[in-house]
Parts: structure tokens; C-alpha cells; sequence
């Protein structure tokens, strides 16, 4: 898959809670809207969107559990990972969720921030700032000035004797896997 598909694709799955809360929050007329005999053309638009995003958030994990591209990180310091996650859930989620879907202007206004959304996301490099990531258990660590997302935890990373074996991303970006460090695996019993 092509590296500009990957990088839309890692930032189409970083929208995962929002596609949920949408369809949660727009149900009552995605009924209304399907109950009809034909179905209205904003509301299947919308429901194919959201499932949509759904989907390539599911071949997102799927591509992401898979890759096992071996690359070597040696770290000196590492640091506890900060609340980006948190303002990147609020950067997109209040806008859009006042989205009015019988409103033309708002739906086009909503689809312009995305685009935003989505330009400056893949210009900066923020593919480690994903929700969906941490719902799979990754969290991402600042590592020798480069983030490294992982699923091992920040205890036992700190306390490692190897390099960190993993794949890079972009080059600054980092997955270190437990599955592919074994080293980790030894003493799984403390936290």
C-alpha cells in the first residue's frame, strides 16, 4: 500500500470514536431516514461514511497488528507520555458533533474542518496521536526526541537492558511492540 494511503489511513482510523458517536447520536433520524421508502440521500450518504470510516478503522488494525518490519531504537530517556490524545479527541470531536445533518452549510463546513484536520495531521506527523491506538492497548512515549508508540509498559521500558526492536513510521515515529521484544515478556509480572 502506498505511503500517502497509509498516512489517510492512519488518520481515518485516529477518527474511530467519533464514527461511533455520531451514529449513536444521529440514530433516531438514520431511522427516520432509512424507515422511509426511499431512503433520503443525506442520511445514506452519512450512514455509508460512518460505516465506511468504520471499515478502514478495522483494516487500519488489522495492517497495524500484522507489521513486524524489523528496526533497531536504542533510547537513553524516556519520558511519560502527555495528554495529546486528549486534545486531539477535543480538537474534532466538539465541532463535528454539532454537526446539523438537515443543514447544507453545516455539513459542508464540518467536511472542510476534517480536510483540515486531515492535512495537518499528515504535514506535522502526528499519526502517534490515534485514539484507536490506545484503545488497543499502545500509548505513545517521547524517546530520545523521537515519539515511540508502544504497547509495553512505561516501567518496564524504562528498565530495559536491549534496544527497543520495532518499525518506524515516519522518522520520527516509532512502534515497539511487545510481541516482537521479548525481552519484555521475561518479568511480565510487575507493573
Amino acid at each position: 500500500m502506498g505511503r500517502l494511503c497509509m498516512k489517510i489511513l492512519w488518520f481515518v482510523s485516529s477518527y474511530f470514536p467519533l464514527y461511533i458517536l455520531l451514529l449513536v447520536l444521529n440514530y433516531a433520524y438514520i431511522q427516520e431516514g432509512l424507515s422511509e421508502n426511499n431512503c433520503s440521500m443525506s442520511t445514506c450518504i452519512f450512514v455509508f461514511v460512518m460505516v465506511l470510516g468504520l471499515v478502514l478503522s478495522a483494516v487500519f488494525v488489522f495492517f497495524f497488528k500484522n507489521a513486524n518490519t524489523i528496526n533497531y531504537l536504542s533510547c537513553e530517556r524516556i519520558e511519560r507520555p502527555d495528554d495529546k490524545v486528549i486534545s486531539y479527541i477535543f480538537t474534532y470531536i466538539t465541532p463535528i458533533l454539532s454537526v446539523n445533518l438537515q443543514k447544507t452549510e453545516t455539513i459542508f463546513a464540518n467536511i472542510l474542518l476534517f480536510l483540515l484536520v486531515m492535512f495537518l495531521y499528515i504535514r506535522l506527523d502526528l499519526f502517534y496521536i490515534n485514539p484507536l491506538l490506545i484503545f488497543l492497548g499502545y500509548i505513545p512515549y517521547k524517546v530520545n526526541g523521537k515519539m515511540v508508540v508502544s504497547d509495553i509498559q512505561f516501567n518496564k521500558l524504562r528498565r530495559r537492558k536491549y534496544d527497543l526492536s520495532g518499525y518506524y513510521i515516519t522518522n520520527e515515529i516509532f512502534v515497539a511492540k511487545r510481541k516482537i521484544n521479548r525481552w519484555v515478556n521475561v518479568s511480565d509480572t510487575d507493573t
